[in-house]
């Protein structure tokens, strides 16, 4: 019970990228277990995992702003139109290849979005450090 209000306490003080790296990364997770069970013969997890990657990308995907993210946004649609036909593809044909191809595709994502989140801690770093040196160095006179 605490777990789990731990991992919600922390999902809920996220950025928006942060969570869409968190999603990412429980997506890619999810593929690579239903490869695993592909592998041993465990078909009820294979369709489990299978299920919570979909879910996970239509998520993603019914959150895209179509209109405000312009052609990014209609980008990532297609591709997550392409990862969910991987992995129906490679569940139904019991195929890999194909669950390899949807898990490479987010692993791609995931790293743009890293990336992403790295320039923007630093945007933030270097106007939290330009505002500091902006002040005139006198001691402040607080009272409450």
């Amino acid at each position: 019970m605490a777990a789990s209000i731990y991992a919600e306490n922390n999902i809920l003080h996220q950025t928006g990228v942060e969570l869409v790296c968190l999603l990412y990364t429980e997506s890619i997770t999810r593929i690579s277990l239903a490869i695993d069970a592909f592998e041993n013969d465990r078909p009820a997890e294979r369709a489990a995992a299978v299920g919570d990657a979909m879910a996970i990308v239509v998520e993603l995907q019914t959150s895209l702003d179509l209109e405000a993210g312009g052609q990014i946004a209609k980008d990532l649609a297609r591709l997550y139109d392409y990862i969910q036909d991987r992995l129906i593809t490679g569940h139904a044909e019991q195929d890999r290849k194909s669950f390899e191809q949807a898990r490479q595709v987010l692993e791609t994502l995931l790293e743009g979005w890293h990336e992403c989140r790295a320039s923007l801690h630093e945007t933030e770093s270097a106007a939290i450090e330009e505002a500091v040196s902006a002040g005139d160095g006198a001691p402040r006179a607080w009272t409450l």
